[in-house]
């Protein structure tokens, strides 16, 4: 196991797909500005869902809990990237919180900043929080999306992440990890969208048919059948 010296000064360099250099490490007391600009440069509606509301400000207490993390129950990374001037700016945010109620299972958050979606910053956050998260003893990760946030859900289904029920329009996905290498969960003879298709309205039936709830009926089939398509 890892010792928590090591864990807060844990740090990989890797490279994205257009080339650009990024560094994924242990967030750090002094990236308290770093963060606020990170979470200001996302837009209005990455800001919402990851915060499940409108949020403008911090206040110096949660930017305390936010940026010096114990490393036993809560772990949390960066991705940053390096500016012309030389200083460093932060591109993603990826944590996990370990449930009171479970010491086995945490939940898990991520943001990136729009203009760098879709570029593998959030699939890095996530391999390296679970190679964390399995050094940690911590067997699950759990995590509540907003129905709304289709991009997110899609990212964590195509990932392993299993849906666990829904409520109120928010998703419950999960994810035992203690077998996960992190990458996709391909599997072999996958069913065809026509399959999940006819699953989804098996699940649209089974709640007398009643609209609003399309999109989480058709995840929750993806989940049942394991599809995965093309990773981002």
């Amino acid at each position: 196991m890892l010792a928590i010296d090591d864990l807060r000064g844990y740090s990989a360099n890797a490279i994205l797909r257009d080339g650009t250099p990024v560094c994924i490490r242990a967030i750090r007391p002094d990236d308290k500005e770093r963060l606020v600009g990170h979470f200001d440069r996302l837009s209005s509606d990455s800001r919402y869902h990851r915060f499940f509301g409108f949020r403008n400000a911090f206040t110096p207490r949660e930017l305390s809990c936010l940026t010096e993390p114990d490393f036993l129950r809560h772990v949390a990374l960066v991705a940053t990237i390096e500016e012309g001037t030389g200083s460093e700016r932060i591109v993603g945010d990826g944590r996990y919180v370990a449930l009171p109620d479970r010491c086995y299972a945490a939940e898990l958050a991520l943001s990136v900043v729009d203009v760098y979606q879709r570029r593998s910053i959030g699939t890095l956050l996530l391999e390296h929080l679970i190679r964390l998260a399995r050094h940690g003893g911590v067997r699950r990760l759990e995590a509540d999306v907003m129905g709304s946030n289709r991009g997110a859900l899609r990212f964590l289904i195509r990932r392993g992440f299993k849906s666990s029920g829904t409520s109120g329009g928010v998703c419950s996905v999960a994810l035992s990890i203690e077998d996960h290498d992190g990458r996709p969960g391909l599997t072999v003879g996958q069913p065809t969208l026509d399959t999940v298709r006819q699953r989804a309205h098996q699940l649209y039936l089974a709640r007398e048919g009643k609209h609003g709830k399309d999109l989480e009926d058709w995840l929750a089939a993806e989940c049942e059948l394991r599809v995965v398509s093309a990773p981002n």
